[in-house]
């Protein structure tokens, strides 16, 4: 007869709770991380607010882009997946962000406001 035949002591019990949540806690938190990988090696903006999907497609990009073409990569990517309105969401952010001059318009194409006019 082993150890495991001896019945658990309080201390014991509370102790095998504590490791459960953990674990628990621990599994949400390497499902996120894995789903958060999974968006960045596809390409995808599923499940990004669209602020972050604009920046990330311009400094993917690396040059400043129209409009049309920030709104259709995005919508390709599924920035707006199940969001009502979608389409009208990504031009109202591209609408605040640019109020706010964080991005500023050169030649017909929008950029990050810190980059030089070469990036235009």
């Amino acid at each position: 007869m082993g150890d495991f035949d001896q019945p658990v002591s309080d201390s014991e019990a509370r102790h095998v709770q504590y490791l459960e949540s953990e674990i628990a806690r621990t599994q949400a938190y390497l499902k996120r991380l894995t789903r958060q990988l999974s968006i960045a090696r596809s390409g995808s903006y599923a499940g990004e607010k669209i602020k972050t999907s604009i920046y990330r497609f311009l400094d993917d990009r690396g040059a400043a882009a129209t409009k049309k073409e920030i709104e259709s990569a995005l919508e390709a990517g599924g920035a707006v997946l199940g969001k009502r309105q979608g389409a009208a969401q990504i031009g109202k952010s591209l609408d605040r962000l640019l109020r706010a001059k964080r991005l500023r318009v050169v030649g017909g194409k929008l950029g990050r406001a810190e980059w030089t006019d070469e990036k235009f």
